[in-house]
């Protein structure tokens, strides 16, 4: 028996959260019509079964419990399909609400990856750290 939007969506996000924009896509991609798609959307996250709000913070707060830099969560809740302004507030939620202290999480890597000079600052410019960080750790136009 096929399934219909509704109960395809559901099924979708039982393996993990999605954004509404990666639910949309899967469904359509699926073969189901926008009509009926928006309206599996609309219920899904009347249901509380859809929040790309909560999403978004549970995947930033882990990033950042992993001491991932402010710019690599961004990108990754921008992959995740999430709208810029959702993104915008995710990250002063982030910033506010989980302590985190870019300087140390760039530390932490050095640390952990025994790195210097030049190369650490490659790596944590490669790892999107601002460069007011590495600005702090000393890490100039010349390394």
């Amino acid at each position: 028996m096929a399934k219909n939007a509704l109960e395809t969506a559901v099924t979708l996000l039982k393996g993990r959260a999605k954004s509404t924009q990666t639910l949309r896509q899967a469904l359509l991609a699926k073969g189901f019509a926008a009509a009926e798609v928006e309206t599996a959307l609309s219920r899904c996250a009347q249901l509380g079964y859809l929040n790309d709000e909560a999403m978004g913070q549970a995947v930033a707060k882990r990033l950042l419990e992993d001491n991932r830099a402010i710019g690599e969560v961004q990108r990754k809740l921008l992959q995740a399909g999430l709208a810029d302004a959702t993104v915008a507030s995710i990250l002063k939620w982030a910033q506010e609400e989980c302590g985190y202290d870019e300087l140390a999480a760039a530390r932490f890597w050095l640390r952990q990856r025994n790195l210097e000079g030049p190369k650490a600052a490659r790596f944590l410019a490669s790892r999107a750290f601002t460069p007011e960080t590495l600005e702090r750790l000393g890490f100039g136009e010349n390394s």
